[in-house]
């Protein structure tokens, strides 16, 4: 679980990094989960496309959006709203992980890589949207 807040930090870095940036800040933080996932004892099939990916996705970017609309809604700055939103994901898609792999589940490195591209598709979204 050492890859956590590296992976972390990426995904914030992605996050807040301008447009030119954030390529190389999701690219990174793909890195940081394959090398981790190579590390990892063997464990149950993980596919890169699955619906449960698609519900990552789909929450990730959500969520990011509610955040958003909700900090608006309590009269946070748009820039400041959109990193609450992003952040409060960020939080809860690594808890997801962490109580599956204490339920017996397995912790998803390429589950966080799509909630990471539904993070990143928010706050894209977001900024354009201004």
């Amino acid at each position: 679980m050492s890859h956590v807040p590296i992976f972390l930090l990426g995904l914030l870095g992605a996050t807040l990094a301008g447009p030119a940036q954030r390529a190389a800040h999701v690219a990174g933080c793909v890195t940081v989960c394959e090398v981790a996932r190579a590390h990892a004892p063997p464990q149950i099939e993980d596919r890169w496309f699955a619906e449960d990916k698609m519900r990552h996705f789909a929450m990730a970017f959500a969520t990011t959006s509610f955040g958003h609309a909700g900090a608006r809604a309590l009269g946070a700055d748009a820039d400041v709203a959109t990193a609450i939103g992003a952040a409060a994901t960020i939080v809860a898609s690594i808890g997801k992980e962490v109580y599956d792999r204490r339920t017996g589940g397995i912790f998803s490195a390429r589950d966080l890589v799509w909630d990471a591209a539904g993070i990143v598709l928010g706050v894209i979204m977001l900024e354009n949207a201004r």
